[in-house]
């Protein structure tokens, strides 16, 4: 695609730029004529101090429009008289139009802002798939090991952003003394306590869940995705949708390296020996025998399943 063209407009930030138009007069007596003739030129908003309006009625104001007279001289009238005032003639319409023609700009501009950064942003996502690709190794390595319900849990965890581990324990004594308690009811009436003989104790903290959510070479395909098509699609076939849709792409991009960027670092905290001694503790204990047969290196970032002659062995080298 090639840089898109902006309609022209003047610029207006002052009342300096009002008073360089053509013939600009202010002071105006509003007539059924004026109302008639009228045509809006141009928006502006200007501030902090307010202006007057190019009418009699002299009212101050910061929004308003730029207007031309059948004379081929110019006035402003502020938004409320020019809706007050011309709301029966066709300026609506015009106001209408030219919001439009404003949309456009700041979307076409939007779109050459994209293209200007394509190449860096290109030149990101290419440094970040290759960062992404130990990672993407590594988590395909650890679904192919681990029971599939673990992955499932590690999955739902992060989606629900629970990432405290806990176990289930008999309480002790001095804990179970609160049961044999007695409490005062609202009635002055002793009654007995019923509480669990059981409780949650926690165990620790998994980091990095997010890693689980979604692959960082995802987001990188998305961002090849809207730039592929972007360059691929002509500047004479935008429609207005399509417009809007590519006026959003260059926040969407750097949201997404950004995304990537987060998830790469997430998937740092992961892959951390202290998370993984926490699987055996989720799931009230069910993977644990899954696990013993698992052995990950951190150093390699990948992992293997032993045999039973190597389970075996492992365990004679814990216990001696």
């Amino acid at each position: 695609m090639d840089k898109l063209e902006l309609s022209p407009t003047i610029g207006i930030f002052s009342l300096l730029d009002l008073e360089k138009q053509p013939g600009f007069r202010q002071g105006i007596q509003l007539s059924d004529d004026l109302k008639k003739t009228a045509k809006v030129v141009e928006a502006y908003r200007i501030g902090p101090d307010p202006i007057h309006c190019g009418l009699t009625c002299n009212r101050p104001h910061n929004r308003g429009y730029l207007i031309s007279l059948i004379d081929g001289s110019h006035t402003n009238v502020g938004i409320d008289c020019g809706q007050a005032h011309f709301g029966a003639s066709d300026f609506e319409g015009q106001v209408k139009a030219l919001k439009e023609v404003e949309r456009s700009n700041y979307q076409k501009s939007q779109i050459n802002k994209l293209l200007d950064d394509i190449p860096n942003f290109r030149k990101q996502a290419h440094d970040l798939w290759h960062k992404a690709g130990p990672v993407n190794n590594a988590l395909h390595n650890f679904r192919e090991l681990y029971p599939p319900s673990l992955v499932e849990d590690l999955r739902n965890r992060s989606t629900r952003r629970q990432s405290s581990v806990h176990v289930t324990k008999r309480k002790g004594e001095k804990e179970k003394s609160s049961v044999d308690e007695l409490a005062i009811d609202s009635q002055g009436q002793s009654r007995q306590r019923s509480e669990s003989e059981f409780v949650q104790e926690y165990v620790g903290e998994l980091r990095g869940l997010a890693t689980f959510t979604q692959k960082p070479r995802t987001c990188l395909k998305l961002v090849q995705e809207m730039m592929e098509h972007v360059e691929q699609t002509s500047s004479h076939s935008l429609s207005p949708a399509l417009l809007a849709k590519f006026a959003k792409f260059h926040e969407n991009i750097t949201k997404k390296l950004s995304e990537t960027i987060s998830l790469l670092e997430q998937s740092e905290l992961f892959f951390n020996e202290k998370n993984f001694q926490l699987f055996k503790f989720m799931a009230e204990g069910q993977y644990l025998p899954d696990l013993e047969r698992i052995e990950w290196n951190f150093d390699q970032n990948s992992g293997r399943k032993l045999s039973f002659g190597q389970l075996k062995r492992k365990r004679q080298r814990l216990a001696g």
